[in-house]
């Protein structure tokens, strides 16, 4: 028997019911996971007419599944299913057993499960209260992707209103047991997404949060990486909120931070690229004082070139300028594994930047090392900058190359 497809009217129950005793009788007869995972399907989609007698008939065949090990947490898709149908307001009470044992048979298996059967795992979890040996999982799951959508920023799940909602709970109730790093890794991930509510930032940007994560960094075990991480990870929180949330009057503290970490910047491990990106573009603008490299923004970002243009976008020196382009270098790395998409970090990156007054252009390092001549460079450079002065410039650059 295949599943049924609902219609929420009258005469959907009416035809509905002489398929009843079809049920019944699938339910009786079901000896596999999959036929086991359909006949539920089938009563989650007419949950209305279900009888007393139908569902002792159906937890009694569930409850030979569990007894001899036929279903188990590879069987996750099927054991979702089972619990949207014991949750129901009507039997949850009743069964409140199977379904603590049902999300027991998950554990260490969450992580299969997607945003929306998470979800599920999470509002039955919250009504029943059980099983509490799950709950640290459930959080690990949910931080999880919290920093998987941080990374790809454009995805949001089908209902990722409830989702964000869901997670901002999930911290307010547990974030007493909490590491530092993680609850910070979780107000950043909704940062990106600008559902971070004001009570989280006024309640870390305080003494009283600062002072009991020194006591935590001063506490922990790895000493050579963990306090690296938070500090990190605090700076750029401060960065975001300084950013996103002007009207939180939130201080940017991390200056002195930023100036120590300066040294280290990305073009000097991928130097050719760099030189030759920056041939190209001394080649366009004739003067090298219109073009700074290696430059640090305000809040901390590093840039690989800045473009100072006037108001009809002609290269000037920077006491002249009324335009800033900030070329950014984008390693492999720096993009999601599957497609072409820059993770999180980078896009926010280009997010603040673009706050801050800058045009910001993207050059893939990975797709310039494969153009041979100067000529396919330039015009690269033609589609990353796209400004009208500066095409003029580059296709009379082409034709002396041509020449």
């Amino acid at each position: 028997m295949s599943a049924i497809y609902t219609k929420r009217d009258l005469s959907f129950i009416y035809n509905i019911q002489d398929f009843v005793p079809l049920i019944i009788d699938s339910i009786e007869k079901c000896d596999t996971v999959d036929e086991l995972c359909v006949t539920t399907h089938c009563l989650n989609n007419i949950n209305a007419l279900i009888t007393e007698d139908i569902m002792v008939k159906y937890i009694g065949r569930l409850s030979k599944f569990l007894e001899f090990n036929k279903i188990g947490s590879s069987d996750y898709k099927a054991v979702i299913n089972i619990l949207m149908l014991l949750s129901l307001p009507q039997w949850r009470n009743k069964h409140a057993g199977l379904i603590v044992c049902c999300i027991s048979l998950m554990k260490d298996h969450l992580y299969l499960l997607n945003v929306n059967e998470l979800l599920v795992v999470y509002e039955i979890f919250c009504k029943i209260q059980e099983p509490g040996h799950m709950l640290n999982e459930i959080q690990r799951c949910a931080s999880k992707y919290l920093v998987q959508l941080e990374e790809e920023m454009r995805f949001l799940p089908d209902k990722h209103e409830q989702f964000f909602q869901t997670a901002i709970d999930i911290i307010l109730r547990d974030q007493q047991r909490m590491s530092g790093l993680s609850y910070l890794q979780a107000c950043l991930a909704l940062c990106f997404f600008n559902t971070l509510p004001q009570s989280f930032i006024q309640q870390i940007f305080n003494v009283e949060f600062l002072e009991k994560l020194d006591v935590e960094l001063a506490n922990c075990y790895f000493k050579d990486i963990y306090p690296s991480r938070v500090r990190y990870l605090m700076m750029q929180l401060n960065r975001a909120v300084c950013l996103d949330y002007p009207e939180s009057n939130i201080p940017w503290f991390h200056q002195k931070y930023i100036e120590q970490r300066r040294s280290n910047v990305d073009s000097i491990k991928d130097y050719a690229v760099f030189k030759s990106i920056k041939d190209c573009l001394l080649k366009l603008a004739k003067d090298e004082n219109s073009i700074e490299e290696n430059r640090t923004s305000p809040y901390g970002y590093h840039i690989n070139f800045i473009l100072h243009l006037d108001k009809n976008d002609e290269f000037v020196t920077t006491d002249k300028a009324a335009k800033r382009v900030a070329i950014l270098i984008m390693k492999p790395n720096f993009y999601c594994r599957f497609h072409k998409q820059l993770k999180g970090f980078y896009q926010l990156k280009i997010r603040h930047l673009e706050i801050l007054g800058y045009k910001v252009a993207v050059i893939d390092s990975s797709f310039w090392r494969k153009l041979d001549s100067f000529e396919e460079k330039l015009n690269y450079l033609i589609n990353t900058v796209k400004s009208d002065e500066i095409y003029t410039r580059l296709i009379r650059t082409l034709r002396e190359v041509k020449k």
